[in-house]
């Protein structure tokens, strides 16, 4: 049987990653305005994309 203090620093480090993980994410979505990013848009989207700019344009 593995005593439990050796289990410690795994749980520890997989807290750190997630906290890094789950801050970076959110971070990203506030940085967007609430929005997600787009993955893999196609092309619908990056015309839209592009009009956009192109309405927004000052």
């Amino acid at each position: 049987m593995i005593p439990f203090e050796a289990l410690l620093p795994y749980g520890v480090i997989l807290t750190f990653v997630a906290v890094a993980g789950t801050s970076n994410s959110l971070l990203q979505t506030w940085r967007n305005g609430g929005m997600t990013d787009l993955r893999n848009p196609d092309t619908f989207q990056k015309r839209l994309v592009a009009r956009d700019m192109a309405l927004n344009k000052k």
